[in-house]
């Protein structure tokens, strides 16, 4: 799975503005005190405003909208590197007091970070090496200032509080992550049982879950399609062929329909089209529209082959049940009329071809 595939761009983006912005203000907090208090560091000094410098490109192109991954991982990668780097320097030069509670802070927004731009694993590996790193560097500056038992239990306690969000953030991470795995394997389970293997339009099951999303439309039209004479193709030429016709009918019913329209095998030789907001007229418009496709479509050489058309309107009050059998009846008509033709329900008047 994708690094981002569980969090929106929308929120990745935000947090990761957000967090830049906070790690500028440790820096510019850190930097003014340690000046204040060893003015003649030139480490102290230089690093903090060439880091904010990097980390003011890397808020600009987030701000101006979803960055790339490359410049992602490079903001990230500074921001690493800014947070080992103040929790390296207060072994070397003791922290100024008013910003020790800020270390905390800043290994809660790097692990947030890292979970919005690496794999949960290399998250884990990353905040979890962050944490060992400020652990051991905290206890070596206790150790070096002497300092007392309650000193020491302050110090576990603030590091058993960071342990503890950073494990709560891997276990969000990972039940998104697994709901999503979950919900995907759902997904492409029904996708399957609703799909039609031979032509990979969307079979019976799947149709009648399009009816029921278009049900509450206030105009939708359906249009039945039955393949003339098709027994005689599978008596005559084999079953195989049977299949290429089916399929090729079915590409020529994709590729006619408007946006938003629906095709799918409805079984046998029969598919349904299914078109959203559309009124008689614009139906028997795209009805023999596909009728044209599928009589140029050429599938057997030698041997046109053509497909009958009957449509039915929704009407207020309307059952699916009573929907499709007008529509079958208007497919009766065409059949009977010499097939290759639209037919309307109750209307005589068929689309000649």
């Amino acid at each position: 799975m994708p690094p981002h595939s569980g969090l929106l761009n929308p929120t990745k983006q935000r947090v990761s503005v957000l967090s830049i912005a906070l790690a500028l203000l440790a820096l510019l907090a850190w930097w003014v005190y340690t000046h204040a208090y060893d003015g003649n560091n030139l480490l102290l000094l230089i690093s903090p405003p060439l880091l904010s410098l990097c980390l003011l490109w890397a808020l600009a192109t987030f701000a101006r909208g979803d960055p790339a991954p490359r410049t992602e991982r490079y903001g990230f990668a500074l921001l690493y590197l800014f947070a080992i780097l103040v929790f390296v320097s207060r072994v070397l030069w003791p922290t100024p007091q008013p910003l020790r509670g800020l270390e905390n802070t800043l290994l809660i927004i790097v692990s947030l970070t890292a979970y919005l731009q690496l794999q949960p694993r290399a998250a884990v590996v990353a905040s979890g090496a962050l944490y060992a790193v400020m652990v051991t560097t905290g206890w070596a500056v206790l150790a070096s200032e002497d300092a007392g038992h309650e000193l020491w239990f302050a110090a576990l306690i603030r590091q058993t509080a960071d342990l503890t969000v950073i494990v709560l953030l891997y276990s969000l991470v990972w039940l998104r992550q697994w709901g999503a795995e979950e919900s995907s394997s759902r997904l492409q389970l029904q996708r399957l049982a609703d799909t039609d293997a031979l032509t990979d339009l969307p079979n019976r099951r799947g149709m009648y879950r399009v009816l029921e999303q278009v049900m509450g439309s206030m105009n939708f039209s359906v249009v039945l399609v039955d393949v003339d004479r098709f027994k005689a193709v599978n008596d005559d030429l084999g079953h195989a062929v049977g299949d290429l016709v089916l399929r090729g009918v079915a590409d020529a019913l994709r590729t006619g329909v408007r946006d938003g329209d629906e095709v799918g095998r409805w079984g046998g030789e029969e598919f349904l089209v299914v078109l959203p907001r559309a009124e008689l007229p614009d139906v028997l418009q795209v009805a023999e529209r596909l009728r044209f496709q599928v009589e140029q479509s050429d599938l057997l050489p030698g041997r046109g082959i053509t497909a009958s058309f009957g449509v039915a309107v929704w009407r207020a009050g309307d059952s699916l049940e009573d929907l499709l059998r007008r529509a079958d009846e208007a497919l009766y008509c065409a059949k009977r009329e010499g097939r290759n033709r639209v037919c309307a329900e109750n209307d005589e008047r068929t689309a000649e071809p």
